[in-house]
């Protein structure tokens, strides 16, 4: 069947994700970023790895509309295809219903980036609902966390910033 194909290029790093058209309608990539366990940090998604690619880990998010067809609980709707010819398969028994913290924190700045871009997509999304969705989360903990909802709250009180 025929696969839709995104094709990446990070330097001394390449990738192909392949969606199977049999149970993929449409994707769209959302966003992407590179973390490197040396830097701890992320960096941007234009700037080209160098020197050995051990030690990095990419994250990128797309939103899928699935086809009204049955998938198989461990059928492959997509795979990412690495230039040394690894693959690693993407099945439907990787979705949950009750995505950790981590995955509703990186929701929580793909939402606002959206709508602070005012993406066509973002409906009745508001920064408020992306505030209270990070209430939800342990803040204590991790300081980014708190920092960025710190950021939001600012932004839709800025009269309580002055």
């Amino acid at each position: 069947s025929e696969l839709f194909k995104q094709y990446y290029d990070f330097g001394d790093i390449t990738a192909t994700v392949e969606f199977d058209s049999r149970y993929v309608e449409e994707y769209r990539l959302i966003g992407y970023a590179r973390q490197s366990e040396a830097s701890g940090g992320m960096t941007e998604p234009d700037e080209t790895v160098r020197n050995g690619t051990s030690g990095f880990t990419m994250t990128v998010c797309y939103e899928l509309k699935l086809k009204d067809t049955e998938i198989p609980k461990y059928g492959k709707i997509a795979k990412t295809v690495t230039d040394d010819g690894a693959e690693y398969p993407i099945t439907l028994d990787m979705y949950t219903a009750d995505p950790d913290e981590d995955m509703l924190f990186m929701s929580a700045v793909i939402k606002t980036v959206m709508i602070l871009q005012e993406s066509e997509y973002i409906g009745h999304l508001t920064l408020e609902n992306v505030f209270t969705e990070l209430q939800e989360l342990d803040l204590e903990e991790y300081p980014e966390r708190a920092e960025f909802a710190s950021l939001i709250y600012k932004i839709i009180n800025p009269d309580k910033n002055k």
